[in-house]
């Protein structure tokens, strides 16, 4: 008598579940009181069609998502019910299941009309998403051009000129075959390729300038693919490789792209622009400008000691993201934009190293921002922290301590 009243309960405790539209659920509690398959498979029908008559069509769908075999045996077909919940005006619950049942062919029409809905509702994150799935499911698997990439490759591109139009008015954007190329001043400085939900910027410099640029992306300005191979890098006629994901990676490659241009642009074009003046100086009589020739390619092979990514960590956790010279910090002066970025100098000259060496990241290394570490390396050997120190010191007026 016992067990036949806990298996009444259950039952009941069965249908309740089901009723409140947990029919997962349901059939779980079922099958662990070992209920009679033939009686699980009658509860199953019978709650199928207790959630047709209270338009429960999308519990319905996620169990038979979960349950395909319950097809078969459920009163309405799943397009059947697709129908139904779209014609509900539940978009957000239609395009999920459209998706899950991979059905957006067949519903094509619909689904772009609730992509509509939804955006018009309000819910423009959840309109977005569904709108890059359906580029995901259409889009080529190998690299493609600007206009049938994917959205999420599109809108970054987009924002990738924005970004570098922002730091240069010169800037022009040529849509190839399988990328964009970005040239400033008719000088190709970056090409972005688009493949998948990856975006690639390839930035062109010039070789000379090539280590200072893998030591900017080093301390963190941009994220750089093939680091396990710095000679590949060094060879490359594209050498800085970035892959970029969301804004904030945008914001943070594109000022590099604008920089290292900055060293191909000739700056002294006559005779006149190169001589120096003092302001009480009448100045000098205008000359014949005399055009020069450059440009000329040439090759040369780099080769640069190893940084350790980990002694880097470590020095900013014991250190701090200050500058230990002039005391900037680059989150305090640019914001969001500067988090997390600092330059970390070592106190004795990595360049010195003819083999791998230990280093101690809390006494050996030391935060210093980027003007601050150009100008410790003005003098071989650099100069050392307190001397900096001083000469700041000095040119504020304060004298020297």
């Amino acid at each position: 008598m016992q067990d036949l009243t806990k298996q009444h309960l259950d039952f009941e405790a069965a249908r309740t579940l089901a009723h409140r539209g947990k029919l997962e659920q349901a059939l779980r509690l079922l099958k662990r009181e070992a209920f009679p398959q033939d009686a699980i498979d009658t509860f199953v029908v019978t709650s199928m069609k207790d959630a047709i008559v209270q338009k429960q069509f999308a519990m319905l769908l996620s169990f038979l998502f979960e349950k395909p075999e319950f097809q078969a045996v459920c009163p309405m077909s799943v397009q059947a019910l697709l129908k139904e919940l779209y014609d509900l005006n539940d978009y957000a619950g239609f395009l999920k299941q459209t998706f899950r049942f991979q059905l957006t062919e067949v519903y094509e029409s619909q689904v772009a009309e609730a992509i509509v809905q939804l955006l018009e509702s309000g819910q423009i994150e959840s309109a977005n998403a569904y709108k890059l799935r359906l580029r995901k499911l259409t889009a080529p698997e190998s690299s493609t051009n600007h206009s049938l990439s994917i959205m999420e490759s599109c809108d970054l591109c987009d924002k990738a000129l924005s970004v570098l139009r922002r730091l240069n008015t010169n800037v022009t954007r040529h849509q190839e075959r399988h990328n964009c190329e970005f040239r400033i001043a008719k000088t190709l400085s970056a090409t972005v390729y688009h493949s998948g939900a990856t975006l690639r910027v390839y930035i062109h410099s010039a070789p000379e300038y090539l280590e200072l640029l893998l030591e900017m992306a080093e301390y963190g300005q941009i994220r750089t693919i093939n680091r396990r191979d710095p000679e590949n890098l060094k060879e490359s006629k594209r050498p800085l490789v970035a892959v970029i994901h969301s804004k904030d990676d945008v914001e943070l490659v594109m000022p590099l792209v604008a920089f290292s241009h900055s060293f191909k642009s000739t700056h002294a074009t006559s005779i006149e622009d190169t001589v120096v003046q003092s302001p009480l100086q009448t100045p000098p009589r205008k000359t014949t400008r005399v055009a020069m020739l450059e440009g000329r390619r040439t090759e040369r092979k780099l080769e640069s000691p190893e940084r350790n990514p980990r002694a880097r960590a470590a020095c900013l956790a014991s250190h701090g993201l200050t500058c230990k010279v002039c005391d900037m910090n680059f989150q305090v002066f640019y914001g969001a934009l500067g988090n997390g970025f600092i330059h970390v100098h070592h106190l004795d000259p990595l360049y010195r190293a003819t083999a791998q060496r230990e280093v101690d990241p809390i006494t050996d290394l030391v935060p210093v921002c980027a003007n601050c570490h150009a100008m410790l390396h003005r003098r071989i050997p650099p100069y050392s922290i307190d001397e900096l120190k001083r000469i700041v010191r000095i040119a504020k007026g304060a004298g020297p301590q």
